[in-house]
């Protein structure tokens, strides 16, 4: 699921050469720096700043790779010597305290090695050892009937059993619950936002697997807190008046960070996140603020003209518009936002309120936060309905309004809309709800509605079902969780025609 608004941790990106990185902050006092595990992001630490932000100033990166940190597709390896580094000076910030998990750990043992003058103390919690790196983490093929989604449901589960993972034997059983099925669902949102939609999720441990542990942990300087679940590898071997080693749980945890870090009196920052810098002839990231939450939105204004708002529809995100997006850099200035709900946005509306005014409200109040009084707008399907909803309620905002793909359902047919179109996504303990998924997205492209496979109901034309495109589809759906079928069903109940007539933008 998409995540809740939550005023007390913010989200922003900040630009680092022609690559973006997204970060969660929140808190006052001595800056603490949070690296997660991977394949994972920094949306693990949602409950631990909660717990510390009446302590420390807690800032989270999404490593290079993972999360909303996406790196260009053409590079080949992920560069981790200086990130920590070029973050930390890129946010004006001279002295941290880290706490990071397993590689996210040993990426701050080697920053703390690399600048010992700018790390007071650090925290590490199960950190590996060099490990059989290719078997542990295989790659990650898309197939063209969606069985890679079931590899991956099954490769999560069994890393909540053993460790490693891939040898099931009593000498490697885990003493401890297996994870619920929201936190498997959870996990696999994760892992599907590594690299592309999943694919190269492994690059960045490549990377950081190179990194010899115990001497990175026998050279540090730092006073040095080891955390460690005693069925994983421990250093307590290496000596070291620098070093604690103390024995933990997910339950306590945050506070022995806490009493370890507490005794190390950095000074005290009022952090305040910079402007993000854009990236010329690209796309970029940011956030704005709107009813109480935060929308995601992506931008290009290298050309001054009329700005055009590229909208998606239900079960999707912006990166279902960004190739139209792209294509539009250097002929106008263009933007495209993560609905509440769907994406990176925020659930700002309440399910019970999600209706297409309730969207054009907050696309609204985003534009006027952003300073655009006048756009044009394209929306895609459903989208088009938010702009058209925009165009009648704000009549001098949308200078010009084109849809695609718009519908309009009337009796029967609308109550078989709502009824079928939107089945239950919610995940199942064996992971079937994502071969549901698969399917739903892939019929979508053959059948209309696609919940009638038959004869009559065949789409002729040439079918849209190239593996990446269902698959990038299906990564939305999961995001979405079920706010999708209200979104959809919201989209169904519109009054099209009626309120085709009541516009008095061009269309």
């Amino acid at each position: 699921m998409t995540e809740p608004k939550n005023p007390k941790i913010n989200r922003s990106y900040v630009t680092i050469g022609e690559n973006q990185i997204h970060y969660r902050y929140s808190g006052k006092g001595p800056v603490l720096l949070l690296l997660h595990s991977l394949p994972r992001s920094s949306e693990d630490f949602n409950s631990l700043i909660l717990k510390l932000n009446k302590y420390f100033t807690l800032i989270a990166p999404d490593i290079p790779g993972y999360g909303q940190s996406k790196i260009r597709e053409e590079s080949e390896n992920i560069e981790y010597n200086n990130f920590i580094n070029d973050f930390l000076k890129s946010l004006n910030i001279k002295n941290v305290l880290i706490y990071g998990e397993q590689y996210g750990g040993i990426l701050g043992l080697e920053f703390a090695n690399q600048k010992p003058q700018k790390v007071s103390a650090l925290v590490v919690r199960d950190i590996p050892i060099q490990e059989d790196i290719k078997n542990l983490y295989p790659p990650f093929k898309l197939q063209w009937d969606g069985s890679h989604l079931t590899w991956l449901w099954s490769f999560l589960r069994e890393k909540e059993i053993f460790y490693p993972w891939n040898k099931a034997s009593l000498i490697n059983r885990l003493d401890k619950s297996m994870a619920t099925t929201n936190e498997l669902q959870k996990y696999a949102i994760q892992f599907l936002s590594s690299g592309q939609n999943g694919i190269n999720y492994q690059k960045g441990i490549f990377e950081l697997n190179k990194i010899n542990v115990r001497k990175v942990i026998a050279l540090n300087t730092s006073p040095l807190l080891i955390l460690y679940n005693k069925n994983i590898n421990k250093y307590n071997n290496i000596k070291s008046k620098n070093i604690r080693y103390i024995e933990t749980n997910n339950e306590n945890y945050a506070n022995e960070i806490h009493n370890f870090l507490n005794s190390f009196h950095n000074k005290p920052i009022a952090f305040k996140p910079p402007k993000v810098k854009k990236i010329p002839g690209a796309l970029t990231y940011d956030y704005i603020n709107v009813g109480g939450g935060q929308l995601h939105y992506q931008s290009n204004t290298d050309i001054n003209t009329t700005p055009l708002l590229i909208q998606h529809d239900a079960a999707s995100a912006m990166t279902t518009v960004e190739s139209i997006t792209k294509s539009l850099i250097n002929i106008k200035s263009i933007f495209s936002f993560d609905m509440p709900g769907s994406g990176n946005s925020d659930r700002i509306i309440p399910e019970k309120d999600v209706s297409v005014a309730t969207y054009s409200n907050v696309l609204s109040e985003a534009l006027q936060n952003l300073g655009m009084n006048e756009i044009d707008f394209y929306g895609m399907w459903g989208g088009g309905f938010v702009g058209l909803d925009l165009s009648i309620e704000t009549p001098t905002k949308v200078r010009k309004l084109a849809m695609s793909n718009v519908f309009d359902h009337q009796g029967k047919e609308l109550e078989e809309m709502l009824t079928n179109y939107t089945p239950d996504v919610s995940p199942l303990w064996h992971g079937g709800h994502l071969q549901q998924c698969w399917h739903q997205m892939r019929d979508q492209g053959t059948f209309y509605p696609w919940f009638k496979n038959n004869q009559k109901h065949i789409i002729w034309r040439e079918p849209h079902l190239q593996t990446e495109m269902v698959h990038g589809r299906v990564c939305s759906l999961l995001k979405a969780g079920n706010m999708y079928a209200t979104a959809y069903k919201a989209h169904f109940k519109y009054q099209t025609h009626e309120r085709l007539q009541k516009t008095k933008s061009p269309v």
